[in-house]
């Protein structure tokens, strides 16, 4: 079973959610909009926003984000370029060799760029609470060290 296979058959609501980057990445994210016991008017209110970014040579397959989604969190999933969810390109088919001509500098200025601006105009939320592993982690310090104003879109960080 793939990821969204695995959240639906624990009997959550999953969703697919694709945004392409500045440089013609398609990337895939995943998201639990709410727990699997919420009644219909728990679902129609806003939640806080939690964002779960995978760490090297990994994908959103390694979260268990049930726990988060039944404590009231509008769940996201992102996966950077390259991983296998995320594999697609405008011009490029990932056998091309042009495909694979990135680093973690493109996945912090490019990736983690569009799917955090995806989740705010999705959500309507100013801000969100940020989770990475790994590598995850890494492309978020990146990308505060190098864009003074992409702070105000994580929450206390």
């Amino acid at each position: 079973m793939d990821v969204v296979e695995i959240i639906a058959f624990y009997g959550y609501t999953v969703e697919v959610i694709t945004v392409q980057t500045q440089d013609g990445y398609i990337l895939h994210m995943h998201r639990i909009p709410y727990g699997k016991n919420d009644t219909v008017k728990s679902v129609m209110r806003k939640r806080p926003v939690v964002f779960f970014q995978h760490g090297l040579l990994s994908s959103t397959f390694t979260f268990t984000a049930f726990i988060f989604a039944d404590a009231g969190f509008d769940v996201w999933m992102g996966n950077v370029r390259g991983n296998f969810y995320s594999k697609q390109h405008q011009n490029y088919s990932s056998k091309d060799e042009e495909y694979w001509q990135f680093s973690w500098d493109e996945i912090s200025k490019y990736d983690l760029n569009a799917m955090i601006n995806k989740v705010l105009q999705v959500t309507k939320q100013p801000d969100l609470y940020y989770i990475g592993h790994s590598q995850g982690t890494l492309i978020m310090l990146a990308k505060l060290a190098t864009d003074e104003e992409f702070h105000l879109k994580v929450y206390n960080f």
